[in-house]
């Protein structure tokens, strides 16, 4: 406390020397009118031996207090103060002195002292004061020794005292305001310090509410909002002098108003006791009318006596935005996966299965072009050959709703492609569908296999059709160019990495029944009919084609009634291709042909259905075995049937060592998979075709013929 009263000292002495410096020219200018009425009494009631002295001495004070006044009126000094009113005293006192020495009058005497009593009060301080007086009784004392029979002197000790003791009291009155003025200056220095302070605090917690990313709300008892940060109005739209005074439940959407009702009489029963600490979840309404998803903690306090609630207000729509993310990369993840397991399980059951397949077909396309068989066992094997083509288009559907199915993809027009099989939807949908197309033809080219582009567009438009059903109704087929976005192709069907930018599109859209929401996601599942009744491959399949041509897929419903259906191919910069099929002589025999396969069966048709063809046939059970054939007489084989998955030494292995020893000799790779791993690795080289299994002795030739015209000539010795 001391030493906040010593700081606050020199703020009161500097404020009293401020108010003596302001008073100080009319001091001045008081004090040249007295030292001139002075100067005017001395030549009239002194001796003539000392007037003249007297006269030029209060003169010449009255003429310096002038000086003074002149120039203090338009600058106060502003250093030294108390010397300069020291200076003014001590003129007086010798004017006083100077007065009583000369002046014989009892009565001038004692309005000299009283002069001087009152000169003294300039000097501020109670000892310099009692000092004067005593001067003054001394005067008046010798004055009255050297006139006793003046018979005024006691009447002017009486005045004397009585105005030393209005001195005095003036004096201490003087000294008691000083001391107030002190107190009142110290009083507005700290006050002066509060109020900067309380600014100061006040408009840091305004900068920091201001700014702060949070929204902060202080509600009344009355469920009123009292304050709000410029964070509230941003997230929510709302000039902030809007927002005071409204009921809270006013910017929630009117399904979820009485549920903040009651949270926050659930706050008003819990007292101090907060709630949410870890936040509230709730929907705000924003200015525009639509929806932000916040998250708000409120605890009761006491401002101004008064009970109200204090809220801290998220914006968690990004938090939202990141889960739904999370949520749909985990969705697509799992769709991944069970792409992946599909596609390992349709491969396994689909080598197997096209072996046996081979067998069955093999066999029975030998069988059947014998002319010694009856008709009976003729028909017999139509049948059984039926059986094992369809089992063949099964297990290669199969292997496409995996996205392993064999392609040949090949830059073509997208627009052309569907106006060449339109005939055949209108011919093979109900005449009470209408189907319209809007096909034009300025588009760039996409690179997919021709019969996979077919087998998408005829499964769609009979989807389409098959969600009408036999009611009346349309179906509308176009195509257009896009440009998608990263956010837009990351939403497409399947789940793939791809590439935003230029797209053709492929729309299909119909007025037949809706899909339920929840069965959106299921709509690619194999057997999954948009009736309810058993379904079949066609969409999974439809799916697998896209994924392996690396587009994309989208299903949405209408607004009006119906379904869109939107495949997306990426755009190709190369030229359109213009050949349908091969070209070139008919297929015929000639050459010997090593055949290297692991199963007995597959082995045993592939050389009936060879010899039949006119060709010699060799067999290798395994690769070495193969190897060491032609390593023997490299010239003496015109093509290789190889087998691709086989045990001990595979396929590839196989092929390489072939190639070590002949590098020009046609080699034709068959395997019950796909042709989209291994094979694909070697299909650069020269003279080398793929055949998936199972295939006919027409396939077979065609593909032999082939492979043999691509041989480039051996090099001479």
């Amino acid at each position: 406390m001391e030493s906040g009263r010593d700081d606050r000292r020199p703020k009161a002495d500097s404020a009293t020397e401020s108010a003596l410096r302001e008073s100080l020219p009319d001091v001045a200018g008081g004090l040249a009118s007295v030292y001139g009425l002075l100067a005017v009494g001395h030549a009239y009631c002194m001796p003539a031996a000392v007037a003249p002295a007297a006269v030029a001495f209060a003169g010449a004070s009255s003429a310096l207090s002038f000086g003074l006044w002149l120039r203090w009126r338009s600058c106060p000094p502003t250093s030294h103060v108390s010397s300069w009113v020291a200076a003014i005293g001590a003129l007086g006192f010798a004017n006083a002195v100077l007065t009583l020495a000369l002046s014989p009058v009892p009565r001038e005497t004692t309005g000299i002292a009283v002069f001087v009593l009152g000169s003294g009060l300039l000097f501020l301080s109670r000892a310099r004061l009692l000092a004067m007086i005593a001067v003054g009784f001394v005067a008046w004392a010798a004055a009255a020794c050297r006139t006793p029979a003046d018979p005024g002197w006691p009447q002017a000790g009486f005045v004397l005292a009585l105005v030393s003791a209005l001195s005095l009291l003036m004096q201490s009155i003087r000294t008691r305001y000083e001391r107030v003025c002190i107190e009142l200056l110290e009083g507005q220095a700290r006050l002066r310090d509060s109020i900067a302070d309380l600014s100061e605090s006040e408009r840091r917690f305004r900068i920091i509410a201001e700014y702060l990313a949070d929204g902060i709300l202080t509600i009344d008892e009355h469920a009123r909002i009292q304050f709000a940060n410029g964070a509230v109005s941003r997230m929510l739209g709302y000039p902030v002098e809007d927002l005071l005074g409204r009921e809270l439940s006013c910017i929630v959407p009117e399904g979820m108003r009485e549920r903040v009702r009651g949270i926050l009489r659930l706050c008003a029963d819990m007292g101090a006791q907060s709630i949410g600490a870890e936040g509230v979840t709730l929907t705000a309404l924003h200015a525009d009318g639509s929806e932000v998803a916040v998250e708000i903690s409120l605890a009761e306090t006491r401002l101004d006596g008064r009970r109200m609630l204090l809220g801290a207000v998220r914006d968690i729509r990004a938090r939202k935005r990141a889960e739904n993310a999370r949520l749909e990369l985990e969705r697509r993840s799992l769709q991944t996966q069970k792409l992946e397991s599909l596609g390992l399980l349709a491969g396994g059951i689909a080598h197997d299965f096209n072996n046996l397949l081979a067998v069955i077909l093999g066999r029975a396309n030998a069988a059947l072009e014998d002319p010694a068989e009856e008709k009976a066992v003729r028909e017999d094997l139509a049948e059984i050959r039926g059986a094992a083509e369809r089992a063949r288009s099964l297990t290669r559907q199969l292997l496409t709703c995996a996205g392993r199915g064999p392609s040949s993809p090949l830059p073509i027009s997208l627009s052309r492609h569907v106006a060449m099989i339109s005939d055949l939807f209108r011919s093979s949908i109900s005449k009470r569908i209408r189907i319209a197309f809007d096909l034009p033809s300025e588009l760039p080219p996409i690179e997919v296999d021709p019969g996979q582009l077919r087998q998408v567009v005829t499964t769609l438009v009979m989807n389409a059709a098959d969600s009408i059903g036999d009611e009346e109704g349309w179906i509308h087929v176009a195509t257009r160019v896009c440009i998608l976005t990263e956010s837009e192709s990351a939403q497409l069907l399947p789940a793939l990495e791809r590439n935003p930018g230029r797209y053709v599109c492929l729309e299909v859209s119909d007025d037949g029944c809706e899909i339920d929401l929840d069965d959106l996601t299921r709509v690619f599942d194999p057997f999954y009919s948009r009736r309810g009744a058993g379904g079949d491959l066609d969409l999974a399949s439809l799916l697998g084609i896209v994924r392996q041509q690396g587009g994309g897929m989208r299903v949405q419903n209408r607004p009006d009634g119906g379904t869109c259906f939107e495949v997306f191919f990426p755009a190709s910069a190369g030229p359109l291709d213009t050949a349908s099929s091969l070209r070139g002589e008919s297929p015929g025999g000639g050459g010997r042909i090593l055949v290297i396969e692991n199963e007995p069966g597959v082995r045993q048709a592939l050389r009936r259905t060879l010899e039949r063809l006119g060709f010699e046939v060799e067999e290798a059970s395994e690769g070495r075995a193969g190897i060491a054939r032609v390593a023997a007489d490299r010239d003496a084989f015109s093509a290789v049937v190889l087998d691709l998955s086989m045990p001990g030494l595979g396929g590839e292995e196989t092929f390489a060592g072939l190639r070590s020893i002949a590098p020009q000799l046609p080699v034709v790779l068959c395997s019950g998979h796909d042709g989209t791993d291994t094979s694909k690795r070697l299909l650069d080289e020269v003279a080398v075709t793929f055949l998936q299994k199972p295939f006919s002795s027409a396939q077979l030739a065609s593909c032999l013929h082939s492979v043999r015209r691509s041989q480039s000539p051996a090099p001479g010795p």
